[in-house]
């Protein structure tokens, strides 16, 4: 079986979750007939949306995450059934991760850019919404 670069990257996220006290299970989640490659089920009760950057871009030294519309229809129909829906982004060349409730990324429409900056933690991160 060939492991793709987002196995590894998901599972950097996903080993994160493994190691908290009050983990107790991570399975695929399925909403309906589908299966969303980016998203898990953590203790059958909370949606974990993962999303990856593997370097910087210049000229601002920044993390980009672009959010298609795609993307916002899969987060909505996982909230619709997981209200505690939670996005992790994935620093890949920083190796940093940070997770972000659904209801802090509520404000993303098409075309609109969220400035995020974690100081000491995480490193510049636009978050993009494209059609």
């Amino acid at each position: 079986m060939k492991i793709h670069d987002d196995h590894l990257y998901h599972g950097a996220a996903l080993i994160q979750v493994a190691e908290d006290k009050e983990f107790t299970a991570i399975n695929s989640l399925k909403i309906g007939n589908k299966i969303h490659r980016t998203a898990y089920k953590i203790n059958d009760k909370i949606a974990l949306y993962l999303k990856y950057a593997s370097n910087k871009t210049e000229p601002h030294n920044e993390y980009i995450f672009t959010f298609q519309k795609q993307h916002l229809k899969d987060l909505r129909s996982i909230f619709k059934i997981y209200p505690n829906t939670y996005i992790s982004l994935v620093c890949v060349h920083d190796r940093e991760i940070c997770c972000l409730s659904l209801y802090e990324t509520l404000p993303l429409k098409k075309g609109i850019v969220f400035h995020w900056f974690y100081g000491f933690l995480f490193h510049n991160t636009f978050i993009t919404v494209t059609s």
